[in-house]
């Protein structure tokens, strides 16, 4: 063998273990890359689930057991239903069961009548309403049209806050001319 020959034998062999030593320390960075970024997901991909996990714990407390998060009134009972808790009222007791549930028809003031024809008291008659009412109709005759306005005026009875019970003839279907 020439020199020569040997030569660029090692200067190939020179080159090739330099390439070797610049491919170690890559792949040595990309390793240390790797480990990082295995580190990163593997820490986001635990907090994921962890955040996952408590609001499907949240979700299924609150869907059975509503009554855990719902205010009722104090004379009122919660009911369990899923994801919508009700409230109802106590026997005796009217309302809807959240906000109010008043006592049928019970009064605390001691002198609520007038006898003179003065005016009661307000709110010392619990159960009682007046209903004032007006009705207007147009009425044809032979060649001209009228219209004919009644107003008037009944009592009722509270039931609740949004009943009363009151007599048939306070409400009229047909106004007589």
């Amino acid at each position: 063998m020439s020199t020569e020959n040997i030569q660029k034998e090692l200067h190939e062999d020179l080159k090739s273990e330099k390439d070797h030593e610049t491919s170690k320390s890559v792949k040595k960075s990309l390793s240390v890359s790797s480990k990082k970024n295995r580190f990163f997901f593997i820490s986001y991909g635990a907090f994921f689930l962890i955040i996952l996990s408590l609001c499907i714990i949240a979700l299924i407390i609150t869907g059975a057991t509503p009554c855990v998060h719902t205010k009722c009134h104090e004379n009122a009972k919660c009911i369990n239903h899923p994801f919508y808790a009700e409230c109802v009222c106590d026997y005796g007791y009217a309302g809807n069961g959240r906000d109010h549930c008043d006592e049928c028809g019970i009064t605390y003031f001691k002198n609520n009548a007038d006898e003179d024809g003065q005016r009661a008291i307000p709110y010392s008659w619990p159960a009682t309403a007046i209903i004032e009412y007006v009705y207007t109709a147009l009425i044809k005759l032979e060649t001209s049209r009228v219209l004919i306005y009644d107003q008037d005026m009944c009592g009722g009875v509270l039931i609740n806050r949004k009943h009363i019970l009151t007599s048939a003839s306070c409400f009229k279907q047909e106004i007589e001319a």
